[in-house]
């Protein structure tokens, strides 16, 4: 950013207030890295470990409003303004890196000639905070949904997610997923992030055919008005639609079903689902289309078993209503 102030509200919980020149990339839902410029950080309290990481330090919120500057090749300053910090720098000759808390007030700099530790005084933290828009919302907060298959063995059933639908003669009816051994062309299960999940006879799908998956999630406290819910899939071989408490979600079906067919990383698609959520209890299904087994001798009209199987990947967040409107610090001038 070259010129004027950003004010940027991340999903993970925290709202970063930027002033020109300044250069930064963000990592993930809770880490920044700072290349060059100032920041002013709000964190909420459940976004606890948002991580600003600069050439010479990383700032870990433990519940906290802090500014970082950094100035590469020459100084990096952290300040905790409320709450409580953690500052990472390298050890003595850039080995084993050592952690100091900073609390309210306590200022650390990477110039060695300013003695590392100071403080600044209470007037100029109000000061500061007097001079920062952090916005009057409130941060955001992120949604619980549930990928498919975290945390489970192979085998186990997910009892977050139900296959409520299936081609007549071939479904036995309503059945909880069950997190299946991936095929040779699948990405490979990862339970701290997500699995493959299906009937128990998954391999023997019937073909030309479409399973409807079903997940559900609560939103009795959050503002509607806010919600973004982003879904990462894999389907073999695809999704035919997707619905969220009945309403067809605008999504272009896809089909992967061609000789040699791999679903791993490249092949996840993305569904954005903003309308048609209510307070409370919220229904998504998807149907999973399962096509027919190709090969060198491929017939369409081949009624062969063929494998069938979902990822689902969530990150979703919103404002709560509990705090929508409440005053946060007053938009005086933005920063110094």
């Amino acid at each position: 950013m070259t010129r004027g102030v950003a004010r940027v509200s991340v999903g993970f919980g925290a709202e970063i207030v930027a002033a020109a020149p300044c250069s930064m990339t963000f990592v993930s839902a809770s880490r920044v890295r700072l290349h060059s410029g100032k920041v002013a950080v709000d964190v909420a309290p459940w976004a606890k470990g948002f991580t600003v990481v600069t050439e010479d330090m990383d700032v870990v919120d433990l519940g906290t409003t802090f500014t970082v500057s950094a100035n590469p090749g020459m100084t990096t300053e952290a300040t905790v303004l409320k709450g409580m910090v953690r500052v990472n720098t390298p050890g003595a000759g850039g080995g084993r890196r050592r952690g100091v808390l900073l609390t309210e007030g306590q200022q650390v700099s990477s110039d060695p000639t300013r003695g590392g530790l100071d403080t600044i005084r209470p007037d100029d933290i109000v000061r500061i905070l007097g001079g920062l828009d952090f916005g009057a919302k409130g941060a955001y907060r992120p949604v619980a949904l549930n990928n498919t298959g975290v945390g489970l063995a192979e085998g186990d059933e997910d009892l977050h997610w139900r296959i409520i639908a299936g081609p007549e003669g071939a479904f036995e009816g309503p059945q909880y997923a069950t997190v299946c051994v991936p095929h040779r062309q699948y990405m490979a299960n990862d339970p701290a992030s997500s699995q493959w999940v299906s009937i128990v006879d998954w391999q023997s799908a019937a073909p030309h055919s479409v399973y409807t998956f079903a997940t559900e999630f609560d939103l009795q406290n959050y503002d509607l008005s806010t919600m973004q819910l982003f879904g990462r899939f894999l389907a073999d071989n695809g999704v035919a639609e997707v619905r969220v408490n009945g309403k067809e979600v605008p999504v272009q079906s896809w089909v992967d079903n061609v000789g040699g067919q791999l679903f791993r990383d490249p092949q996840f698609r993305f569904v954005n689902v903003t309308d048609g959520l209510v307070r409370g209890r919220n229904v998504i299904e998807i149907d999973v289309r399962n096509g027919f087994m190709r090969g060198k001798t491929a017939d369409i009209s081949r009624n062969v078993p063929n494998p069938m199987a979902l990822r689902v990947e969530w990150y979703a967040f919103g404002r709560q209503e509990r705090i929508a409107g409440m005053p946060h610090y007053a938009p005086q001038r933005l920063m110094k």
